[in-house]
């Protein structure tokens, strides 16, 4: 929490004036208009603010004050200065007033403020004048277009005092100029309101973007930047002032941009906002005045310094700095990040290790209040609001490329879209996805697992360039394909293929991912296996059932008797003809009335002769042990091969449905 400043209302020329107290100003300030009718006394050519700016001052003056609670006069030397400033107090009047008391005995050596010595040392390039970089820009315009002439707007009545002060402004920095002479094209204006209440104008020019000829300059993105940035570990980040009114108009180009006025007709001497080619134009000279300049980077009007450490960080940023005095580059002091171990830049936070998104991408939806009304706690509950809102604001930890490890690549495809990111050391570089065509979709699979390589390769082109890469991939037929000849591929393949030459790719299959998505397949198969399956009841002996035949062309399923279980799914039936082994799957109970030689219904087990160690090894005594007291009576029979007689059957992968 900041101090809250200190206050002393004086009178001045019997006029009530409230200064404020400052014990770090060594001068006295008063703008002019307190001391109008006040002979002034030249000063110093300028004066330095506490930010580092120079203020150039009107004049001094000695002036009485009087303090109105002991009407004790004063005579105090001000600096007058014509800006609306801060009216200050310094220490010696304060001191001499009493409104503080220095202990002298008591001061301590403090350590030097490393950033406001910067700004102090080049303070005209800290300074709040406008920038000017050496030559000037010429705009052309397609011959074949037609220049268009538009009226002025109308300007709202509760601004109009504004816009005119706005406008007077502007002329006096030397950013507009009055035009007198006819111009063949005339645009209108446009102005906004600032949050200070203030007036933000400039041109519209709809009809000139469309005649205008683009230069098409690369502007760079954070991708770019990234693979510089592995080894930097302090950042410091500046702003220009002003950026776009750096670069100076010729009289050609200035009177395209004639704009109308309720005042008159205008036109633009520094490049104006709005126009289509001005952020490639300033793009283009800010690379040309920063050429060569190690550990600078710079996006739009955001520069980067960065450096291994302390010291070449320090011999970076004085090398730039140097060349903003020498180019005329002009920097916002209020948006110098100093020294930073972190700094955000263009959506994503630096840091000496990795990339983070920048949490104030983030803020509106992490501060977003929780729903208050019925109808939104109905469709939301709060652990599932504040799930949603930290999943949408974390992103995974992003790492820097290094140019001396492998690159990894993961990719995969599905029916509607293909998905892949690109790794190091098992930290992900970048990520990249996209849906399908209707016409990719409609590709075999193998067809869009290759795809997917083609797409990430291709889109990681700045990394993977003339550099080793593994691919993994969940399809082990890819391990193969790049290594068939050409003739040999089928023809979509073969253009992947030509695609995929310029780089040096191994196709890995990954078996942890093979082996996830068998198993998913499986439970799938299962799944869909078991959809119209029904639990089946276990049998009695002595129940009615029917037996589903075996052999071709037999259709009528066949009556018997259980006579006993032999495992978990598998009873012994005796059938008219003979005895024989089923699973419970293909027997269905009858309601047909069971043989008389029966011992009635009973619960069966398992025969002894079947058990196993985990079985119990008692058989019931109302079960009979499956064909011992049967003499030589066959298990075989027409259906069954002799073989299954002699040894159980293996566990059916159906149990009234697949497991």
């Amino acid at each position: 929490m900041k101090d809250k400043a200190v206050f002393a209302e004086m009178l001045v020329q019997h006029k009530p004036i409230r200064f404020q107290v400052d014990c770090g100003a060594d001068a006295n300030i008063l703008p002019h208009k307190h001391v109008e009718n006040v002979d002034l006394a030249p000063c110093s050519p300028s004066l330095v603010m506490w930010n580092g700016t120079k203020v150039k001052p009107v004049g001094t003056c000695a002036l009485p004050v009087v303090n109105p609670r002991n009407n004790t006069k004063y005579k105090v030397r001000f600096v007058v200065v014509k800006k609306n400033l801060t009216l200050l107090l310094g220490l010696n009047a304060t001191e001499k007033m009493g409104f503080l008391t220095v202990h002298k005995e008591n001061f301590v050596s403090v350590v030097e403020n490393l950033e406001n010595d910067l700004v102090i040392k080049y303070a005209d390039v800290f300074d709040e004048g406008l920038g000017k970089q050496p030559g000037k820009v010429h705009l052309q315009v397609d011959p074949a277009s037609q220049p268009v002439i538009l009226p002025a707007r109308k300007v709202l009545v509760s601004v109009r005092e504004k816009f005119k002060a706005e406008l007077q402004r502007l002329q006096e920095l030397e950013v507009v100029a009055p035009v007198d002479e006819p111009t063949e094209w005339v645009s209108q204006f446009v102005f906004a309101v600032k949050k200070c209440g203030e007036l933000r104008v400039c041109i519209d020019p709809k009809a000139l973007n469309a005649a205008l000829k683009r230069e098409r300059y690369q502007i760079p993105v954070i991708d770019d930047l990234l693979p510089d940035l592995a080894e930097a570990r302090v950042f410091t980040k500046v702003d220009l002032a002003s950026a776009f009114w750096h670069s100076v108009l010729d009289d050609e180009s200035s009177l395209l941009t004639t704009f109308a006025t309720p005042h008159g007709r205008y036109r633009c001497v520094r490049l104006p906002f709005g126009l289509c080619v001005s952020s490639e134009i300033f793009q283009k000279h800010l690379h040309q005045e920063l050429l060569g300049l190690p550990g600078v980077k710079c996006i739009a009007d955001d520069l980067l310094i960065y450096g291994k450490d302390d010291a070449d960080h320090d011999c970076n940023l004085e090398g730039f700095i140097k060349r903003c005095q020498l180019k005329g580059i002009k920097l916002n002091r209020a948006k110098l990040d100093y020294r930073c171990k972190e700094v955000p830049f263009h959506g994503h936070l630096l840091t000496t290790e990795d990339l983070k998104p920048d949490p104030q991408r983030f803020k509106a939806i992490t501060e977003m209040p929780r729903p208050e009304k019925p109808e939104d706690v109905s469709r939301l509950n709060e652990k599932a609001w504040n799930e949603v809102k930290s999943l949408i604001a974390s992103a995974p930890v992003l790492s820097y490329y290094k140019p001396d490890e492998l690159l990894e690549v993961q990719c995969d495809s599905s029916q509607a879209g293909l998905g892949a990111v690109l790794m190091q050391g098992g930290q992900p570089l970048a990520q990249a996805s996209r849906t399908l065509t209707e016409t990719e979709s409609r590709y075999a699979q193998i067809e869009k697992e290759m795809l997917a390589i083609v797409f990430e390769m291709e889109k990681s082109n700045d990394y993977t360039f003339g550099r080793k890469t593994v691919v993994f991939s969940n399809y082990k037929p890819l391990e193969s394909i790049p290594k068939k000849p050409l003739h040999r591929a089928p023809k979509r393949l073969q253009g992947m293929i030509i695609r995929l030459q310029k780089y040096d790719l191994e196709p890995v299959p990954d078996n942890e991912l093979c082996q996830s998505k068998l198993e998913w397949r499986k439970q799938r198969q299962a799944q869909y296996y078991n959809s119209g399956a029904v639990d089946l009841n276990p049998l009695k002996r002595g129940d009615p059932v029917r037996i589903k035949p075996f052999q071709l062309g037999k259709r009528e399923w066949q009556k018997g008797i259980v006579r006993s279980r032999l495992d978990e799914k598998t009873y012994e039936v005796e059938t008219p003809h003979d005895v024989v082994r089923r699973n419970r799957v293909h027997q269905r109970k009858t309601n047909e009335p069971s043989p008389t030689s029966s011992d009635g219904p009973a619960e069966m087990s398992m025969p002894s002769s079947m058990q196993s160690n985990e079985v119990p090894t008692t058989v019931p005594e109302e079960v009979d042990p499956p064909l011992s007291t049967q003499g030589n009576t066959s298990l075989t029979g027409p259906e069954v091969p002799s073989t299954t007689a002699k040894s159980p059957q293996k566990p059916s992968l159906r149990r009234y449905g697949r497991q």
